[in-house]
């Protein structure tokens, strides 16, 4: 049921694109402005796998701050350079990381709680 609730909610052609630098992340959606935040604003990062692969999962990422909410999948334009800075960011736990990837149901998991 949830990989139907999943592909309405993250359609496999969508035109989203992740911007991250060094300030912050911004995830939007079929050329409207999205959600963004702050890297030191992040409060939060869960990962969930939405293929029960052991070879390539892909996976959602959700990251909070006090005020606001993102999620991308990994297969999101311009996802891999924000993944990147976030296995940077204090308290990115990579044994819970790694973790979810082998994690076979979609349910998110906490990988980084700042704040």
């Amino acid at each position: 049921m949830f990989g139907k609730i999943y592909q309405i909610l993250f359609p496999a052609d969508s035109d989203g694109t992740v911007i991250s630098d060094a300030e912050g992340i911004s995830v939007s959606a079929a050329g409207k402005s999205g959600v963004a935040i702050a890297w030191d604003a992040i409060t939060d990062i869960q990962v969930m796998r939405t293929a029960i692969s052991t070879d390539y999962p892909s996976l959602v990422w959700i990251l909070r701050s006090h005020d606001a909410e993102l999620s991308f999948t990994s297969h999101t334009p311009g996802a891999e350079g924000a993944v990147k800075r976030i296995y940077n960011l204090p308290g990115f736990d990579s044994e819970l990381y790694y973790h979810a990837l082998e994690v076979k149901r979609a349910e998110p998991i906490s990988i980084c709680r700042i704040r």
